[in-house]
């Protein structure tokens, strides 16, 4: 916490609740510690959502590719069973996407656990 954060807090208790702390008040050094805690896991959501990112952007390419060749096919007049697969297959990528997603958030939300509960 900043200076100027702190100072806001003390007055916004002092204000709120009549009750004057000190800058060394061991409240706001629990607060302060809490920041860089969630420092810390807001750091590794970030790269697990990075990182499924990357997967889903990984995952999508053949279908965006395949959705282009389709396209080409259809207004070429060409018909054939591409369609079909296509909307299959952009059904399924999008389901990998999403699970991709939820495991990499609940591996993370697991790998928190020891921050959140003091054994880390």
């Amino acid at each position: 916490m900043e200076r100027a954060e702190i100072e806001r807090a003390i007055g916004e208790v002092a204000r709120q609740h009549n009750l004057l702390l000190s800058p060394d008040d061991p409240l706001l050094v629990t607060i302060t510690l809490n920041e860089v805690i969630l420092q810390r896991i807001i750091a590794r959501q970030l790269q697990a959502i990075e990182a499924a990112q990357d997967q889903i952007a990984a995952g999508s390419a053949p279908v965006v590719g395949a959705s282009r060749e389709n396209a080409r096919r259809r207004r070429d007049g060409e018909r054939t069973g591409a369609s079909i697969a296509i909307g299959l297959v952009a059904r399924v990528g999008g389901f990998f996407c999403c699970r991709t997603l939820a495991k990499h958030l609940s591996a993370q939300e697991h790998a928190a656990a020891p921050l959140l509960d003091g054994t880390a």
